[in-house]
Protein backbone atom coordinates (compact mmCIF):
# COMPACT_ATOMS: atom_id res chain seq x y z
CA UNK A 1 0.00 0.00 0.00
CA UNK A 2 2.72 2.17 0.67
CA UNK A 3 4.67 1.81 -2.02
CA UNK A 4 1.91 2.25 -4.74
CA UNK A 5 1.03 5.49 -2.44
CA UNK A 6 4.56 7.11 -3.62
CA UNK A 7 4.69 5.55 -6.90
CA UNK A 8 1.44 7.77 -7.36
CA UNK A 9 2.86 10.85 -5.47
CA UNK A 10 6.07 10.40 -7.59
CA UNK A 11 4.19 10.12 -10.98
CA UNK A 12 2.16 13.04 -9.98
CA UNK A 13 5.24 15.12 -9.39
CA UNK A 14 6.47 14.02 -12.71
CA UNK A 15 3.74 15.73 -14.55
CA UNK A 16 3.76 18.55 -12.48
CA UNK A 17 6.90 19.50 -13.45
CA UNK A 18 6.96 18.81 -16.82
CA UNK A 19 3.96 20.82 -17.04
CA UNK A 20 5.41 23.69 -15.29
CA UNK A 21 8.38 23.75 -17.81
CA UNK A 22 6.54 23.79 -20.53
CA UNK A 23 3.87 26.61 -19.21
CA UNK A 24 7.62 28.74 -18.72
CA UNK A 25 9.21 27.76 -22.33
CA UNK A 26 5.50 29.24 -23.86
CA UNK A 27 5.59 31.97 -21.56
CA UNK A 28 9.78 33.14 -22.24
CA UNK A 29 10.44 31.85 -26.05
CA UNK A 30 9.25 35.39 -27.63
CA UNK A 31 12.25 37.01 -25.43
CA UNK A 32 15.30 34.61 -26.21
CA UNK A 33 17.15 35.54 -29.48
CA UNK A 34 20.11 32.96 -30.41
CA UNK A 35 23.55 35.01 -32.00
CA UNK A 36 26.02 33.32 -33.62
CA UNK A 37 28.58 35.47 -33.67
CA UNK A 38 30.87 35.50 -36.88
CA UNK A 39 34.39 36.31 -36.47
CA UNK A 40 35.89 39.46 -36.73
CA UNK A 41 38.20 40.76 -39.88
CA UNK A 42 40.90 41.33 -37.64
CA UNK A 43 41.10 37.87 -35.53
CA UNK A 44 40.99 36.45 -39.31
CA UNK A 45 43.81 38.84 -40.30
CA UNK A 46 45.71 37.56 -37.17
CA UNK A 47 44.88 33.72 -37.40
CA UNK A 48 46.22 34.42 -41.43
CA UNK A 49 49.02 36.07 -40.67
CA UNK A 50 50.07 33.42 -37.65
CA UNK A 51 49.31 30.59 -40.31
CA UNK A 52 51.76 32.39 -42.84
CA UNK A 53 53.96 32.04 -40.09
CA UNK A 54 54.23 28.82 -39.54
CA UNK A 55 54.30 28.12 -43.02
CA UNK A 56 57.47 30.27 -43.16
CA UNK A 57 58.74 28.17 -40.05
CA UNK A 58 57.91 25.18 -41.94
CA UNK A 59 59.80 25.91 -45.02
CA UNK A 60 62.82 27.04 -43.00
CA UNK A 61 63.18 24.72 -41.43
CA UNK A 62 63.07 21.96 -44.35
CA UNK A 63 65.57 24.02 -45.67
CA UNK A 64 67.76 24.06 -42.13
CA UNK A 65 67.64 20.04 -42.59
CA UNK A 66 68.75 19.82 -45.90
CA UNK A 67 71.41 22.63 -45.53
CA UNK A 68 72.97 20.57 -42.98
CA UNK A 69 72.89 17.23 -44.67
CA UNK A 70 74.69 18.67 -47.39
CA UNK A 71 77.31 20.66 -45.07
CA UNK A 72 78.13 17.79 -42.81
CA UNK A 73 78.43 16.11 -45.88
CA UNK A 74 81.00 18.50 -46.88
CA UNK A 75 82.46 18.36 -43.13
CA UNK A 76 83.59 14.43 -43.58
CA UNK A 77 85.32 15.33 -47.20
CA UNK A 78 87.18 17.91 -45.81
CA UNK A 79 88.64 15.92 -43.05
CA UNK A 80 89.24 13.43 -45.10
CA UNK A 81 91.14 15.18 -47.88
CA UNK A 82 93.26 17.02 -44.58
CA UNK A 83 94.32 13.63 -43.63
CA UNK A 84 95.48 13.00 -46.91
CA UNK A 85 97.44 16.14 -47.41
CA UNK A 86 99.03 15.58 -44.28
CA UNK A 87 99.82 11.83 -45.28
CA UNK A 88 101.66 13.29 -48.05
CA UNK A 89 103.11 16.06 -46.06
CA UNK A 90 104.49 13.69 -43.19
CA UNK A 91 106.55 11.21 -46.47
CA UNK A 92 108.18 14.32 -47.61
CA UNK A 93 109.39 15.37 -44.42
CA UNK A 94 110.83 12.03 -43.22
CA UNK A 95 112.50 11.42 -46.93
CA UNK A 96 114.45 14.98 -46.55
CA UNK A 97 115.28 13.97 -43.29
CA UNK A 98 116.46 10.27 -44.58
CA UNK A 99 118.85 12.51 -46.93
CA UNK A 100 120.09 14.59 -44.69
CA UNK A 101 121.47 12.12 -42.05
CA UNK A 102 122.94 10.64 -45.39
CA UNK A 103 124.83 13.87 -45.97
CA UNK A 104 125.63 14.58 -42.97
CA UNK A 105 129.35 12.57 -42.54
CA UNK A 106 130.39 13.97 -46.17
CA UNK A 107 129.75 17.50 -44.64
CA UNK A 108 132.37 16.93 -41.49
CA UNK A 109 134.69 15.58 -43.71
CA UNK A 110 134.55 18.40 -46.12
CA UNK A 111 134.60 20.77 -42.34
CA UNK A 112 137.97 18.90 -41.91
CA UNK A 113 139.27 19.59 -45.01
CA UNK A 114 138.46 23.04 -45.06
CA UNK A 115 140.64 23.49 -41.79
CA UNK A 116 143.40 21.71 -43.12
CA UNK A 117 143.45 24.22 -46.39
CA UNK A 118 143.27 27.20 -43.74
CA UNK A 119 146.56 26.17 -42.29
CA UNK A 120 148.45 25.54 -45.46
CA UNK A 121 147.40 28.83 -46.79
CA UNK A 122 148.51 30.64 -43.01
CA UNK A 123 151.82 29.02 -43.59
CA UNK A 124 151.89 30.13 -47.36
CA UNK A 125 151.44 33.32 -46.08
CA UNK A 126 154.24 33.58 -43.37
CA UNK A 127 156.67 32.07 -46.25
CA UNK A 128 155.70 35.20 -48.25
CA UNK A 129 156.04 37.76 -45.68
CA UNK A 130 159.38 36.06 -44.98
CA UNK A 131 160.70 36.32 -48.64
CA UNK A 132 159.33 39.96 -48.49
CA UNK A 133 161.27 41.14 -45.43
CA UNK A 134 164.68 39.22 -47.09
CA UNK A 135 164.04 41.25 -50.20
CA UNK A 136 163.99 44.59 -48.53
CA UNK A 137 167.00 44.08 -46.67
CA UNK A 138 169.23 43.69 -49.70
CA UNK A 139 171.33 40.48 -48.23
CA UNK A 140 171.18 37.38 -49.15
CA UNK A 141 169.76 34.83 -46.58
CA UNK A 142 169.19 31.51 -46.32
CA UNK A 143 166.27 30.23 -45.63
CA UNK A 144 164.63 27.24 -44.77
CA UNK A 145 162.01 25.63 -45.36
CA UNK A 146 161.18 22.25 -44.10
CA UNK A 147 164.72 21.86 -42.87
CA UNK A 148 166.12 22.51 -46.51
CA UNK A 149 167.86 25.69 -47.43
CA UNK A 150 166.71 27.78 -49.91
CA UNK A 151 169.14 30.18 -51.79
CA UNK A 152 166.87 33.42 -52.95
CA UNK A 153 167.06 34.87 -55.62
CA UNK A 154 170.10 38.55 -55.67
CA UNK A 155 167.59 40.54 -58.11
CA UNK A 156 165.42 42.27 -55.71
CA UNK A 157 161.62 41.53 -55.30
CA UNK A 158 158.98 44.43 -56.33
CA UNK A 159 157.16 44.60 -53.18
CA UNK A 160 153.31 43.92 -54.44
CA UNK A 161 150.25 43.59 -52.18
CA UNK A 162 149.94 40.40 -50.58
CA UNK A 163 147.14 38.50 -51.84
CA UNK A 164 144.12 38.40 -49.76
CA UNK A 165 143.22 34.67 -48.54
CA UNK A 166 139.65 33.84 -47.60
CA UNK A 167 139.09 33.00 -44.41
CA UNK A 168 136.71 29.90 -43.98
CA UNK A 169 134.17 29.34 -41.82
CA UNK A 170 131.54 26.95 -40.85
CA UNK A 171 129.98 25.76 -44.48
CA UNK A 172 127.18 24.59 -42.82
CA UNK A 173 124.69 22.22 -44.42
CA UNK A 174 125.82 21.00 -47.71
CA UNK A 175 123.32 21.30 -50.47
CA UNK A 176 122.50 17.29 -51.52
CA UNK A 177 120.50 16.80 -54.60
CA UNK A 178 117.12 15.09 -54.38
CA UNK A 179 114.62 14.09 -56.51
CA UNK A 180 112.06 15.54 -56.62
CA UNK A 181 108.92 14.15 -54.68
CA UNK A 182 105.78 14.20 -56.13
CA UNK A 183 102.68 16.13 -54.99
CA UNK A 184 99.17 15.89 -55.38
CA UNK A 185 97.83 18.67 -58.24
CA UNK A 186 96.85 22.05 -56.56
CA UNK A 187 94.03 23.75 -57.97
CA UNK A 188 94.34 27.01 -59.89
CA UNK A 189 92.33 29.00 -57.57
CA UNK A 190 91.53 27.52 -54.14
CA UNK A 191 87.34 27.75 -53.97
CA UNK A 192 85.75 30.32 -51.06
CA UNK A 193 86.20 28.36 -48.06
CA UNK A 194 82.77 28.65 -46.37
CA UNK A 195 81.85 27.96 -42.86
CA UNK A 196 79.84 24.25 -42.22
CA UNK A 197 77.71 25.98 -39.69
CA UNK A 198 76.09 28.61 -42.41
CA UNK A 199 73.00 28.51 -43.49
CA UNK A 200 70.89 30.14 -45.77
CA UNK A 201 67.16 30.01 -44.95
CA UNK A 202 64.36 31.26 -47.31
CA UNK A 203 63.19 34.25 -44.32
CA UNK A 204 66.54 35.71 -44.21
CA UNK A 205 67.88 35.37 -48.05
CA UNK A 206 67.17 38.61 -49.74
CA UNK A 207 67.51 38.46 -53.84
CA UNK A 208 68.27 42.39 -55.05
CA UNK A 209 68.78 41.32 -58.38
CA UNK A 210 65.71 40.19 -60.89
CA UNK A 211 62.19 40.79 -61.15
CA UNK A 212 60.22 40.38 -58.05
CA UNK A 213 56.96 40.94 -56.64
CA UNK A 214 56.35 43.30 -53.39
CA UNK A 215 53.30 42.98 -51.15
CA UNK A 216 53.27 46.21 -48.46
CA UNK A 217 53.23 45.43 -45.13
CA UNK A 218 50.45 47.70 -43.87
CA UNK A 219 50.83 47.27 -40.34
CA UNK A 220 54.58 48.50 -40.49
CA UNK A 221 53.76 51.35 -42.82
CA UNK A 222 52.90 54.87 -42.73
CA UNK A 223 51.90 57.76 -45.29
CA UNK A 224 51.31 61.12 -44.70
CA UNK A 225 52.41 64.73 -45.25
CA UNK A 226 53.42 67.86 -43.24
CA UNK A 227 51.33 71.33 -43.61
CA UNK A 228 52.08 74.74 -42.39
CA UNK A 229 49.77 78.05 -41.72
CA UNK A 230 49.55 81.17 -39.87
CA UNK A 231 48.83 79.45 -36.53
CA UNK A 232 51.23 76.38 -36.46
CA UNK A 233 52.53 73.38 -38.47
CA UNK A 234 50.96 70.14 -38.76
CA UNK A 235 50.95 66.71 -39.61
CA UNK A 236 48.56 64.13 -40.59
CA UNK A 237 49.56 60.52 -40.65
CA UNK A 238 47.51 57.52 -41.67
CA UNK A 239 48.56 53.64 -41.02
CA UNK A 240 46.14 52.28 -42.88
CA UNK A 241 48.55 51.34 -46.60
CA UNK A 242 48.16 48.85 -48.83
CA UNK A 243 49.61 48.25 -51.96
CA UNK A 244 51.75 46.20 -53.90
CA UNK A 245 54.70 46.83 -56.95
CA UNK A 246 57.02 45.02 -59.21
CA UNK A 247 60.10 46.11 -59.95
CA UNK A 248 64.07 44.48 -60.76
CA UNK A 249 65.87 46.83 -57.89
CA UNK A 250 69.18 45.91 -59.59
CA UNK A 251 67.66 47.58 -62.95
CA UNK A 252 64.93 49.91 -61.97
CA UNK A 253 64.79 51.71 -64.70
CA UNK A 254 63.68 49.00 -67.14
CA UNK A 255 60.05 49.30 -64.65
CA UNK A 256 58.53 50.31 -61.66
CA UNK A 257 54.86 49.27 -62.04
CA UNK A 258 52.35 48.99 -59.08
CA UNK A 259 50.06 50.68 -56.66
CA UNK A 260 49.70 52.32 -53.21
CA UNK A 261 46.34 53.27 -51.27
CA UNK A 262 45.47 54.84 -48.10
CA UNK A 263 42.02 55.02 -46.88
CA UNK A 264 41.17 59.16 -46.71
CA UNK A 265 39.47 58.64 -43.45
CA UNK A 266 41.98 56.95 -41.88
CA UNK A 267 44.40 60.57 -42.09
CA UNK A 268 44.58 61.85 -38.61
CA UNK A 269 46.58 65.25 -37.24
CA UNK A 270 45.38 64.74 -33.88
CA UNK A 271 42.38 67.18 -33.29
CA UNK A 272 39.11 65.30 -33.65
CA UNK A 273 37.84 68.89 -35.33
CA UNK A 274 40.44 69.60 -37.92
CA UNK A 275 40.36 65.72 -39.18
CA UNK A 276 36.63 65.87 -39.69
CA UNK A 277 37.25 68.98 -42.20
CA UNK A 278 39.82 67.34 -43.65
CA UNK A 279 38.04 64.42 -44.36
CA UNK A 280 35.20 66.56 -46.03
CA UNK A 281 37.70 69.25 -47.88
CA UNK A 282 39.17 65.24 -49.20
CA UNK A 283 35.93 64.31 -50.27
CA UNK A 284 35.69 61.23 -48.41
CA UNK A 285 32.09 60.06 -48.73
CA UNK A 286 32.52 59.99 -52.45
CA UNK A 287 36.61 59.23 -52.75
CA UNK A 288 37.26 57.56 -50.22
CA UNK A 289 40.59 56.42 -51.11
CA UNK A 290 43.61 58.03 -51.99
CA UNK A 291 45.91 56.14 -53.96
CA UNK A 292 49.33 56.70 -56.01
CA UNK A 293 49.96 54.29 -59.29
CA UNK A 294 53.41 53.70 -59.76
CA UNK A 295 54.56 53.84 -63.79
CA UNK A 296 58.39 54.37 -63.61
CA UNK A 297 61.46 55.35 -61.68
CA UNK A 298 65.03 56.83 -62.89
CA UNK A 299 67.41 55.43 -60.54
CA UNK A 300 70.52 57.85 -59.49
CA UNK A 301 72.13 55.48 -57.35
CA UNK A 302 72.50 51.52 -56.86
CA UNK A 303 74.73 49.49 -54.70
CA UNK A 304 74.52 46.02 -55.02
CA UNK A 305 76.39 45.29 -52.32
CA UNK A 306 74.92 47.42 -49.75
CA UNK A 307 71.69 46.86 -51.52
CA UNK A 308 70.64 50.41 -51.90
CA UNK A 309 68.93 51.97 -54.54
CA UNK A 310 67.92 55.76 -54.99
CA UNK A 311 66.50 57.79 -57.66
CA UNK A 312 63.23 59.64 -58.59
CA UNK A 313 59.86 57.94 -59.14
CA UNK A 314 56.80 58.85 -61.55
CA UNK A 315 53.21 57.97 -61.46
CA UNK A 316 49.66 59.31 -61.41
CA UNK A 317 48.05 60.64 -57.91
CA UNK A 318 44.23 60.51 -57.47
CA UNK A 319 42.87 62.72 -54.86
CA UNK A 320 39.61 63.77 -54.53
CA UNK A 321 38.39 62.46 -57.59
CA UNK A 322 41.19 64.19 -59.66
CA UNK A 323 43.82 62.47 -61.10
CA UNK A 324 47.57 64.19 -62.09
CA UNK A 325 51.23 63.29 -63.18
CA UNK A 326 53.08 63.20 -59.63
CA UNK A 327 56.79 62.08 -59.20
CA UNK A 328 58.37 62.04 -55.33
CA UNK A 329 61.80 61.34 -54.75
CA UNK A 330 62.83 57.65 -53.31
CA UNK A 331 64.93 55.46 -51.09
CA UNK A 332 65.03 52.09 -50.49
CA UNK A 333 67.25 49.38 -48.62
CA UNK A 334 66.87 46.33 -46.70
CA UNK A 335 66.46 46.31 -43.52
CA UNK A 336 67.50 43.46 -40.45
CA UNK A 337 64.39 41.46 -40.94
CA UNK A 338 65.29 41.47 -44.87
CA UNK A 339 62.36 43.54 -45.61
CA UNK A 340 62.34 46.45 -48.26
CA UNK A 341 62.17 49.55 -46.71
CA UNK A 342 61.01 52.42 -49.00
CA UNK A 343 61.34 56.14 -47.98
CA UNK A 344 60.17 59.22 -49.84
CA UNK A 345 59.08 62.70 -50.56
CA UNK A 346 57.00 64.93 -52.78
CA UNK A 347 55.82 68.35 -52.97
CA UNK A 348 51.90 68.24 -53.84
CA UNK A 349 50.19 70.97 -54.57
CA UNK A 350 46.35 71.42 -52.85
CA UNK A 351 44.86 73.41 -55.73
CA UNK A 352 45.60 70.64 -58.40
CA UNK A 353 43.02 68.72 -56.49
CA UNK A 354 40.60 70.94 -55.40
CA UNK A 355 41.50 70.53 -51.94
CA UNK A 356 40.26 73.77 -50.83
CA UNK A 357 40.48 74.96 -47.20
CA UNK A 358 39.19 78.13 -46.07
CA UNK A 359 41.02 80.48 -44.04
CA UNK A 360 39.20 80.95 -40.84
CA UNK A 361 39.20 84.46 -38.42
CA UNK A 362 38.49 86.56 -41.25
CA UNK A 363 41.71 85.38 -42.82
CA UNK A 364 43.86 85.55 -39.86
CA UNK A 365 44.48 81.88 -39.85
CA UNK A 366 45.25 80.37 -43.35
CA UNK A 367 47.03 77.14 -44.66
CA UNK A 368 49.51 77.42 -47.06
CA UNK A 369 48.60 75.24 -50.52
CA UNK A 370 51.79 73.69 -51.36
CA UNK A 371 52.34 70.23 -48.57
CA UNK A 372 54.86 67.50 -48.15
CA UNK A 373 53.41 64.24 -48.81
CA UNK A 374 56.05 61.86 -47.42
CA UNK A 375 55.77 57.98 -47.45
CA UNK A 376 57.55 55.40 -44.94
CA UNK A 377 56.93 51.95 -46.62
CA UNK A 378 58.01 47.99 -45.71
CA UNK A 379 57.24 45.50 -47.90
CA UNK A 380 58.52 41.94 -48.54
CA UNK A 381 59.08 39.66 -51.38
CA UNK A 382 56.69 37.13 -52.19
CA UNK A 383 57.99 33.61 -51.63
CA UNK A 384 59.76 32.32 -54.15
CA UNK A 385 60.39 35.90 -56.36
CA UNK A 386 63.95 36.94 -57.69
CA UNK A 387 65.42 33.30 -58.22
Amino acid sequence: MTNKTFQVLGSLALGAWTITGAIFWMETKDHITLTVQETSESTSDEAALLAERMNLISTDMDALAKALENNLTLVATAIAEEGDARAVRSAVIEERLGRLEQALPHALRAREAAGALDSALTQVQALNSALLRAAESGAPKVQEVHGQPVEPKLERLERTETPSVPEFSDPGPVAVEQPALELPPQPASAPAKRSFLSFNLPSRDFNFVGLQSFEILGELSRVGFDAKSTLHDFTGVSNRVTGHFNVDLAHPNEGLVGQVSIQSKSLATGLQGRDEAMWEHLGEQDHPAIQYTLEGFESSAIDLEAKTLEGTARGQMSINGVTKPFTMTLRAHVDESRRLVIEGEGPLSRADYNVHIPDKALGAISTEDEVRLWIHLRSRAKAGEGQ
